[in-house]
């Protein structure tokens, strides 16, 4: 049985009539949508968030990396419909951003190719004794992978809602969205792009997508890559699909590391589309 990640955030979920996708390279420098009656566009003094922030956002959809997904299958075939767990052995193969991987137990094994477009060295635990934790929300798409061994927490891939379950496998809130970067309008959606904030014991360290560094968490060190942030409202509530869709978005990747490491910036590999879940992008 195969499966693919993908993220569906439960608590933004539309479900109307069917409408024609998002044109992203037409995306323009936001008008005010505000629904007041000021039409004087010289001396309006609206306190709207977004007023000091409309842009031509096409950079910052640009910087965004793209999915995190996970081709997998779990032998014997189970119900993972309300997510599941394997404890074994982590076999890791990786290859740039593609890593093949298997968790093998005594009774189950889970396997699969994760794509990481942080570039995770997950392969610095290969042969390690671990619990792999799949966390799924809707239609049986799992949502989010955690890997931990007797020391803790190894590896998260969130695709986009899970950030609470890394705190709790951690011990403390680390990352959130963070300041506005900038706002603007698609043919179907009002986008808000923004920064990710992630506490250390130094303070918080501002990152935007495609951004690598290495944080401290009391004596851990962990290598954070964030993948995408945004939020985005709809223009048109009939250009809804008939379908659930993801109206804000938190990705990020985070491995232990035995020590520092150097930051790094990513960006997507051509062809690749920005991460974005559901029926219209």
């Amino acid at each position: 049985m195969t499966k693919t990640f993908s993220s569906l955030l439960a608590l933004s979920l539309f479900f109307v009539a069917c409408g024609d996708k998002d044109d992203d390279t037409g995306i323009v420098e936001e008008a005010d949508t505000d629904t007041d009656t000021d039409t004087d566009t010289d001396t309006d003094t609206d306190t709207d968030t977004d007023t000091d922030t409309d842009v031509d956002i096409t950079p910052l959809r640009d910087q965004q990396l793209e999915l995190l997904t996970v081709d997998y299958s779990v032998e014997p075939e189970i119900n993972t419909y309300d997510g599941f767990s394997v404890s074994g052995t982590l076999s890791v193969d990786r290859v740039d951003r593609e890593i093949s991987f298997s968790v093998t137990g005594t009774e189950m094994t889970f396997s699969g190719v994760l794509h990481s477009p942080t570039a995770a060295p997950l392969e610095l635990y290969d042969g390690a004794e671990v619990t792999a934790d799949v966390t799924v929300a809707m239609f049986d798409d799992a949502q989010a992978l955690f890997i931990s061994d007797a020391d803790g927490l190894l590896y998260a891939g969130d695709l986009g809602m899970f950030s609470s379950t890394l705190a709790d496998k951690i011990g403390t809130d680390v990352i959130f969205q963070g300041d506005v970067l900038g706002s603007g309008s698609g043919a179907t959606w009002n986008w808000t792009f923004t920064d990710v904030h992630v506490e250390t014991q130094d303070g918080v360290v501002p990152l935007q997508p495609g951004d690598v560094t290495t944080i401290a968490v009391g004596e851990t060190f962990y290598r954070v890559g964030v993948i995408s942030s945004w939020m985005r409202t709809i223009i048109n509530e009939d250009d809804l699909p008939d379908c659930p869709v993801q109206t804000e978005m938190l990705s990020y990747e985070l491995l232990r590391l035995p020590n520092l490491e150097e930051d790094a910036v990513l960006s997507r590999p051509e062809g690749e589309d920005a991460a974005v879940v559901g029926c219209v992008d």
